[in-house]
């Protein structure tokens, strides 16, 4: 890990390691401990199901880590013959409490 952490970024280590540490400890449960043995169709779907939501999440928050908020790629800023006229010239009210 050490070395994936020199040779890469910590934004794609992480995932990567997250991912495979946990699909390794489902695999060596079923192995080791034969856990799907006890447990019904609907539990080891249940299982699956979290399992592939983990592994959808943390690739969404790794492709999407760089998406910040650009206005100019967001929102395309008007021309200054698009703004509202606004002639109307008085102050805004504050509430007294």
């Amino acid at each position: 890990m050490l070395q994936a952490l020199d040779t890469y970024n910590t934004a794609v280590v992480s995932p990567v390691y997250y991912v495979m540490f946990t699909s390794f400890t489902i695999i060596a449960s079923v192995i080791m401990f034969k856990e799907w043995a006890k447990q019904d169709a609907s539990q080891i779907a249940t299982e699956m199901c979290g399992f592939v939501t983990i592994l959808s999440g943390t690739f969404l928050l790794h492709r999407t880590k760089d998406m910040g908020n650009r206005p100019s790629e967001v929102h395309s800023t008007p021309e200054p013959h698009q703004f509202p006229q606004n002639n109307d010239t008085k102050t805004p009210q504050t509430l007294e409490i």
